[in-house]
């Protein structure tokens, strides 16, 4: 796993142990929310978010569907215009993320990551002819269309770390998710943040895209 995917991984088991040993008590999920599991919903989308000193964590992650439409490799010129396009517009955390400007954030770090951006592993293979190569190519013809099945069944995702730096990040109070204006395809949020103080889960909308620190 990337250095980069591992750093939000990081600062929320630091904040969970930080929390475990100074005492503070987590306040009660509410019922029917037991745990939060990333499940892929097309028109839904999680963020993660961490404060820790002064600098602030957010990790998204959605369905690849929901960004540019599709969910498997690009075929056309089109589809791969819209994958360098979203990747684009997911590296400018800035115009993603309005955070307090008293806060004094700025992006520092953003690093985006999808599984169709370019393919990889099997790709189609030159057949051989010989003795029995109408054969032969008769099960890679079948073979390959079993392979692109699966790659048009397959899911994906695009996930994207940011870190800001805020120079008052005790005037950190909130943040407007812009994500909505941006990718049509997203219907709601699932958000959960961590602090050394606390934590909190709750749905972000296109009308409701405020987080409240």
């Amino acid at each position: 796993m990337d250095y980069k995917q591992l750093n939000i991984l990081n600062i929320f088991i630091f904040i969970l142990m930080f929390i475990y040993l100074n005492g503070f008590n987590l306040p009660q999920v509410q019922a029917g929310e037991k745990q939060h599991h990333i499940t892929h919903v097309h028109g839904a989308a999680h963020i993660k978010v961490a404060l820790e000193d002064n600098e602030l964590y957010i990790e998204f992650i959605s369905p690849t569907a929901n960004i540019v439409g599709f969910e498997h490799h690009p075929e056309t010129e089109k589809q791969k215009v819209a994958v360098r396009n979203a990747i684009k517009a997911l590296k400018a955390g800035e115009e993603l993320f309005a955070i307090s400007h008293s806060a004094g954030a700025k992006l520092v770090t953003s690093h985006v990551d999808t599984g169709i951006e370019s393919k990889h592993g099997h790709e189609a293979e030159d057949m051989h002819k010989d003795e029995t190569g109408e054969h032969h190519a008769e099960e890679g013809k079948h073979h390959g269309e079993h392979h692109e099945e699966h790659e048009q069944e397959r899911h994906s995702e695009f996930k994207a770390v940011y870190r800001f730096a805020c120079k008052k990040p005790d005037k950190l109070k909130h943040m407007d998710v812009m994500l909505f204006q941006v990718f049509k395809g997203i219907q709601y949020i699932d958000v959960e943040i961590l602090t050394r103080t606390n934590y909190s889960a709750f749905k972000l909308t296109a009308k409701k895209n405020r987080v409240t620190f």
